[in-house]
C-alpha cells in the first residue's frame, strides 16, 4: 500500500512539474488579450484624456501597455515571446513586432532585425491609412527609440539585405484588414479633439480602400529594395 502511495505521489509531482514547465508566461496571455481587439476594428476608438496641458491617448487595445509588457519580459520568458511572435506574426500589430525586435536585439541581432523589419513595414502601411498624416510622426519616434538596431543594420548590409527581402515576403502574407488605430491616434486631429472619444472612422480612411493601399505598399517596397541591392 505504501509503495502504491509513493508511486502515486511521484506521478503527481511529475505531472505537476511537466505542466508548470510547459505553461506559457502570463505576458503572452496578456498580449493576446490586447491583440484580440484587432478582430473587430469597427469597435475600436481612441479616447483622449486631458490632464492640464498634457494629453494621454488610450485605445481599446492598449498600445502603451503592449510596449510596457514586452519591455518587462524576463530573460527566461524571452524564448516563449519569440516563439509566439514568430508563430503569430501575420496577425500581430506592428507595435508588438517592433518592441520585440528591440527587446531581443542584445541577445539575437539577426532574429531581432527580422522581426523589427516586418513590424516597421507594417507600421508604414498602417500610417498610409490614417486620415491625419501628422500621425506619421510616431514612426520617427520609433526609429529614434530603435537607434542601436538601425545603426547595426546600416553597418551590416550583407546581413540586412536578405532580411529585408524575407520581411517583404512575410509582409505580403500580412492580414491587411487589421486596424491601424495605434498610429492614427497620434496625429494633431486626435490631440485637438475636445470630446472624450474620437471615433475611429474619423481617424482612418474607409475600409474599402485598405486593399488598394496594401497592394501599392508592396510595389513601393519592391522598388525600394531593388534600388538598394
Amino acid at each position: 500500500m505504501k509503495a502504491l502511495a509513493s508511486t502515486f505521489i511521484i506521478i503527481s509531482l511529475f505531472l505537476f512539474f511537466s505542466c508548470a514547465s510547459s505553461a506559457e508566461p502570463q505576458v503572452i496571455s496578456d498580449l493576446e488579450a490586447m491583440v484580440s481587439d484587432y478582430e473587430n476594428t469597427e469597435k475600436l476608438e481612441v479616447k483622449v484624456t486631458r490632464r492640464g496641458k498634457g494629453v494621454n491617448y488610450r485605445t481599446d487595445y492598449h498600445y502603451y501597455q503592449m510596449l510596457e509588457a514586452i519591455e518587462n519580459v524576463k530573460p527566461d520568458e524571452l524564448p516563449s515571446l519569440i516563439s509566439w511572435v514568430e508563430k503569430e506574426q501575420k496577425r500581430l500589430p506592428a507595435p508588438i513586432l517592433i518592441a520585440t525586435g528591440n527587446k531581443i536585439f542584445p541577445q539575437n541581432k539577426g532574429k531581432a532585425l527580422k522581426i523589427f523589419q516586418l513590424g516597421y513595414m507594417k507600421s508604414i502601411y498602417d500610417s498610409t491609412r490614417c486620415t491625419d498624416k501628422t500621425s506619421q510622426q510616431l514612426r520617427s519616434i520609433i526609429l529614434m527609440q530603435s537607434r542601436e538596431l538601425a545603426i547595426y543594420a546600416r553597418q551590416h548590409p550583407e546581413q540586412y539585405t536578405p532580411i529585408k527581402q524575407e520581411a517583404l515576403k512575410q509582409f505580403k502574407e500580412h492580414d491587411f484588414n487589421k486596424s491601424p488605430l495605434w498610429i492614427c491616434s497620434h496625429g494633431i486631429f486626435a490631440q485637438r479633439t475636445e470630446t472624450e472619444a474620437a471615433p475611429s472612422k474619423d481617424l482612418i480612411i474607409p475600409k474599402a480602400k485598405w486593399e488598394e493601399k496594401f497592394k501599392a505598399m508592396i510595389i513601393q517596397f519592391e522598388e525600394l529594395f531593388a534600388q538598394k541591392k
